[in-house]
């Protein structure tokens, strides 16, 4: 069965049908800005988690060297005050803990330094297992997409 109609409404629901896939394409724009929308690379964000952790590393380094440089003054200073005084088996068995106090700093720089690779690997993972969840996301969303412009081709065709 067929209305009847006008060309004026002909005209009408011609234009309708034009802003509606126009909204539709808008639609589908947004949606697409929204998935691919300006997110920093993950080498941008893996050189910023670099950055930031040398910067850490560099600041314990610092640390220690003080803490080094500390010691051996002390060392120099009691060298210096007790070289008459203090007999060599005592001045040998201060000059062994120094050692050891500086072999810890050293292994402590060392666990820094593995604390920190470990850290970087944990977050590129991360990164990447995100972003591997995220084209899935993307793809799903793209066959919904897809579905419902088959369904609309298939009125189309109909209505015809």
């Amino acid at each position: 069965m067929e209305i009847p109609l006008s060309d004026t409404m002909k005209t009408l629901i011609g234009i309708l049908g034009v802003l509606t896939a126009g909204l539709m394409v808008m639609w589908f724009a947004i949606a697409w800005k929204k998935l691919f929308g300006r997110r920093p690379p993950i080498g941008e964000e893996l050189d910023k988690l670099e950055k930031r952790l040398r910067a850490e590393i560099v600041e314990s380094h610092a640390r220690v060297f003080t803490t080094a440089q500390t010691a051996q003054a002390r060392a120099d200073e009691a060298v210096d005050k007790f070289v008459e005084y203090v007999p060599q088996t005592a001045f040998d068995k201060f000059v062994d803990e120094n050692r050891r106090e500086h072999e810890n700093l050293f292994s402590k720089i060392g666990g820094v330094e593995r604390g920190s690779r470990q850290h970087l690997d944990a977050a590129l993972f991360e990164m990447q297992r995100s972003s591997e969840a995220s084209r899935e996301k993307l793809h799903e969303r793209i066959n919904d997409v897809l579905s419902a412009v088959s369904e609309l081709r298939g009125e189309m065709k109909n209505h015809k």
